[in-house]
């Protein structure tokens, strides 16, 4: 069942949003084969137990994107600790906007490179 506030980020943003008991993930699909994570949020308790990567496997499972997009607010708390996850997933610097730092994976290279 979708939570209140996934049905108000789908309403307002066109956010998708995936929920377990351990966190969220909010994405959306900006343009065929790529996904774009925005926030993941993961219960304190559930921290570095790979819990925020279990929640981006899914997503790009789910949307069968070959192309992941993922960014840092570096005003926000924990930038550094998600920039280290960012980096953990493997995921290259793109582009910057103001505050915003965009990290990019091609999924398909690295699934031609195994």
């Amino acid at each position: 069942m979708m939570s209140q506030y996934a049905k108000y980020l789908l309403e307002r943003e066109g956010l998708q949003t995936l929920e377990t008991p351990k966190g969220f993930v909010t994405y959306l699909c900006p343009e065929e084969g790529m996904v774009y994570i925005q926030d993941i949020y993961v219960v304190p308790e559930h921290r570095r137990q790979r819990v925020a990567t279990e929640l981006a496997d899914a997503v790009v499972e789910l949307t069968k994107a070959h192309v992941l997009v993922g960014s840092i607010d570096t005003t926000a708390n924990y930038a550094h600790e998600s920039l280290l996850e960012l980096l953990y997933y493997d995921m290259k610097l793109w582009k910057v906007e103001d505050n915003l730092i965009f990290f990019k994976k091609d999924l398909q290279r690295d699934k031609d490179v195994s």
